[in-house]
């Protein structure tokens, strides 16, 4: 999963810079098959891309451009000092957005095993500024608010953007709910949480949401690589999620 959402970010950067819907100099570094993409380009890049998963392209950049943009938002407009990363992957949104050189800070969370293998990835990256906060937490046995409040530099009193992107789809509802309640208890008035969600359509009317066979094959790929989607929402139970869990109130979706 992790590495699908590099690979994506990867070709778009490769794109025309008229149409490069976001630019990730660091992506090639985290999957197999980096130099073969660099060789083909952006076209033969895409067309093996959706050849395996399609549509999926399109969902993840425009994913990963929805949520820059909401960080250079919450960052500039309106006063956010950190953002936090529930579920990182590898993903580089601090050092492609700078956030460090806007005095931001940035805390990834996630799992031991996932988060040693980017930091072994990091280290390889040549001339790169990347003053995040690596926080590992397993899900499992561990409370990210607790994780988060022992890290130095995290202000539980602070504006904070949190970002839970491409997860809840994985986890339990009781897991999203236990993340939103303990979020909502460690950052300050005027804090945002984004995170996407898996219309549950897809369940029952996949043809609402795009071609059927489509949608049950990026499924299918999902569940055959051990990571099935679990957990779906109805956009009219969000509302009622938020109220339920948190002070977090739903500002668009």
């Amino acid at each position: 999963r992790v590495a699908s959402g590099a690979k994506a970010r990867h070709i778009e950067s490769l794109a025309p810079e008229a149409t490069r819907i976001i630019d990730d100099p660091y992506a090639q570094y985290f999957y197999f098959g980096a130099s073969l993409v660099n060789l083909v380009g952006h076209g033969a890049g895409l067309w093996l891309f959706d050849m395996l998963m399609p549509g999926a392209h399109e969902m993840l950049i425009a994913r990963t451009r929805c949520i820059d943009d909401l960080v250079m938002q919450e960052a500039h407009e309106n006063g956010a000092c950190q953002v936090v990363l529930l579920g990182a992957g590898y993903d580089m949104r601090g050092a492609r957005l700078k956030l460090g050189e806007k005095k931001v800070k940035v805390f990834e969370v996630d799992q031991p095993a996932v988060q040693s293998r980017k930091r072994e990835k990091v280290a390889a990256i040549p001339n790169l500024s990347n003053p995040v906060h690596f926080v590992p937490v397993d899900f499992a046995s561990q409370r990210v608010d607790e994780e988060l409040e022992k890290v130095a530099d995290y202000d539980p009193k602070a504006k904070t953007l949190i970002i839970l992107e491409g997860v809840s789809q994985y986890i339990p509802a009781e897991a999203m709910l236990t993340t939103l309640k303990a979020m909502d208890g460690v950052t300050g008035p005027g804090s945002c949480f984004f995170f996407s969600y898996v219309d549950e359509r897809i369940q029952r009317e996949p043809a609402q949401l795009g071609d059927a066979k489509t949608v049950q094959k990026i499924m299918s790929m999902a569940a055959s690589v051990g990571e099935p989607w679990i957990n779906f929402y109805a956009q009219s139970e969000i509302a009622g999620l938020l109220e339920a869990s948190s002070k977090f109130r739903r500002v668009s979706d």
